[in-house]
């Protein structure tokens, strides 16, 4: 949904399915389905690991962020790039 990267493992203790949606069938099951779309959204701005809340309280002093609103807020944590500059 924003390009991320994997941020989770989870291991079965028990038989499960597994299964992957590639970008296109995401965006097209979004694209016909906006529930699904709507409940990643949120289930993704509960997610509070350290980066995101540094992100956010980075983002939060900027006077020009401030006002946005949460969905901008929130594209705009998981659209940032990150280097190495080492």
């Amino acid at each position: 949904m924003y390009k991320g990267y994997r941020s989770a493992t989870v291991i079965s203790s028990n038989y499960c399915n597994f299964g992957k949606l590639s970008q296109l069938s995401l965006k097209e099951l979004c694209s016909q389905y906006s529930e699904i779309s709507r409940f990643m959204q949120n289930q993704i701005s509960s997610y509070d690991d350290n980066m995101t809340l540094f992100l956010r309280e980075s983002l939060l002093q900027v006077e020009f962020f401030q006002d946005l609103p949460e969905n901008i807020i929130q594209e705009l944590i998981y659209s940032v790039s990150f280097f190495d500059f080492r």
